[in-house]
């Protein structure tokens, strides 16, 4: 189901312009993280908006960031999805949290008419 939703979102998304990337990426500045990891900070001053980890979903890459598919997360939770920091956390878990800050974020992106799926 996720990878149905995150298609058809997708192929919406692929069309956002350059200004529009840019709104999403900005929009983070003093959001709550939505990841939400064990040692989170929950400090907003530190949330920036995270690719989505998963370069087969965002078409990203090395040095490349992709299509607009992330969550808002703090400079921890941020640090541990991006490989950053070794952690003892199951990994299937975290990208579990993950997915769910993704789809939080989209939510908020929505509400704050940054995001629209036509």
């Amino acid at each position: 189901l996720y990878y149905v939703v995150m298609d058809l979102l997708s192929a919406k998304i692929h069309q956002i312009s350059k200004l529009d990337i840019r709104k999403v990426m900005s929009s983070a500045k003093g959001e709550n993280c939505q990841i939400e990891l064990p040692g989170c900070c929950h400090d907003p001053e530190t949330t920036v908006f995270a690719h989505l980890s998963s370069k087969r979903i965002t078409g990203g890459g090395m040095g490349t960031k992709g299509k607009p598919i992330g969550s808002y997360a703090c400079n921890r939770c941020h640090d541990v999805i991006d490989g950053r920091v070794n952690t003892d956390l199951d990994p299937n878990w975290v990208w579990e949290r993950e997915l769910e800050g993704c789809v939080r974020t989209v939510a908020l992106l929505m509400d704050k008419g940054i995001l629209a799926v036509s």
